[in-house]
């Protein structure tokens, strides 16, 4: 009887352990697949690309006043200019994604062979600033993984499965990349306008030095959709 009681308490123990994990893994972000769950959470996942600059740092400013937590995905080119901004959006727990070293400029030129040593050379120029071994498999095509930029885009994929990499992409564009620093109307208008009817968000803004405009219409746009009823996820940077 003893025997059976201890080892009731060992699997329930077991039980409670493994929920634990759970939880852990659920704070620390949401999974690839699971992003675009079809259920009726209504969540957008404010997603950050081509930085660190400096206006990534009024980026977090904002964000920390909402209590909100985004996924930047980050260039090693930028890292070197800007590492104290990295380890800021780390120890303020965002999330962190690959977006290459370069940003592959001539990305009609590369192979996916490159492509992965772009990848490689950016997570350990993350880890070696953050003084941490994050295995950051999180990534984001430059340019987007539907580009016509990308030739043979299926051996791409097949190195990305084969390097345990996971990519993703958006569902709404903020086009504050079509020009320079397009006005804050522009911006919030493609985002109203994409956003009608969907649920799950994964909203493709960008913080590069030129995106003033971004900055400065960013708590307007939270404030829209919490005011349509809105939760802010993240994305985490480990993916199983």
């Amino acid at each position: 009887m003893k025997i059976f009681k201890i080892k009731k308490t060992i699997n329930i123990l077991l039980i409670f352990l493994i929920l634990i994990n759970i939880s852990v893994k659920a704070i620390d972000g949401y999974r690839v697949q699971d992003v675009y769950a079809n259920d009726n959470n209504k969540i957008v996942f404010l997603t950050f690309d081509d930085g660190p600059s400096k206006n990534t740092s009024a980026i977090l400013d904002i964000l920390k006043d909402y209590k909100i937590k985004a996924t930047f995905f980050v260039l090693g080119v930028e890292i070197e200019k800007n590492p104290d901004i990295l380890i800021r959006m780390y120890k303020e727990g965002h999330s962190i994604g690959n977006h290459t070293y370069s940003h592959l400029t001539n990305v009609n030129q590369c192979t996916p062979e490159n492509f992965i040593k772009d990848l490689e050379k950016n997570k350990e120029l993350i880890n070696e600033t953050l003084k941490v071994d994050l295995n950051v498999n999180l990534i984001r095509f430059p340019y987007g993984s539907t580009s016509k930029k990308y030739i043979n885009k299926k051996l791409y994929v097949e190195k990305l499965r084969e390097c345990n990499l996971k990519a993703i992409d958006w569902n709404v564009d903020s086009k504050d990349s079509i020009e320079r620093n397009p006005s804050k109307n522009f911006i919030m208008n493609k985002i109203i306008e994409q956003s009608k009817n969907k649920t799950r968000i994964v909203l493709l803004m960008h913080d590069s030095v030129s995106k003033k405009n971004t900055v400065s219409v960013l708590p307007e746009v939270i404030e829209y959709f919490l005011n349509n009823g809105y939760s802010f996820e993240k994305i985490a940077s480990e993916q199983d």
